[in-house]
């Protein structure tokens, strides 16, 4: 068994010669995580124009503000939506086809743009 003068002493040599004594680098693990797509809003209206899904284009609106303000509840107003060619007509069909698929709630303010909570967090579980 070494004294422990002699483990010091051999450390030193050791540092002194400039040997790197960190362990070595782990290869970063993957996190498991579903498949996701990222586009932007402007070619997913381009999209859901040609194949016709435009009350699909209204949810991934409505899921793209929640992620932006950081809210699972957004205002949603025929203004922000026309600019991607979406009608007041096709808002409210859309609002209430995801409604009643438990996707979003749904809050109707007399006269005021609707309020929508997302729901979705809460189906995937």
């Amino acid at each position: 068994m070494q004294q422990p003068d002699d483990i010091e002493a051999e450390w030193e040599q050791f540092v002194l010669k400039g040997e790197d004594i960190s362990p070595p680098p782990r290869k970063p693990r993957r996190r498991k995580t579903e498949p996701f797509v990222q586009l932007t809003l402007k070619l997913a209206a381009a999209a859901a124009k040609a194949a016709g899904g435009q009350r699909l284009f209204v949810l991934l609106w409505i899921l793209y503000r929640g992620w932006k303000e950081k809210s699972d509840t957004v205002l949603v107003s025929n203004d922000a939506l026309s600019e991607y060619g979406i009608s007041r007509m096709t808002k409210y069909r859309a609002l209430k086809n995801f409604e009643a698929a438990g996707l979003i709630r749904v809050d109707r303010p007399e006269s005021r743009n609707p309020t929508v909570t997302i729901l979705i967090g809460e189906v995937d579980r």
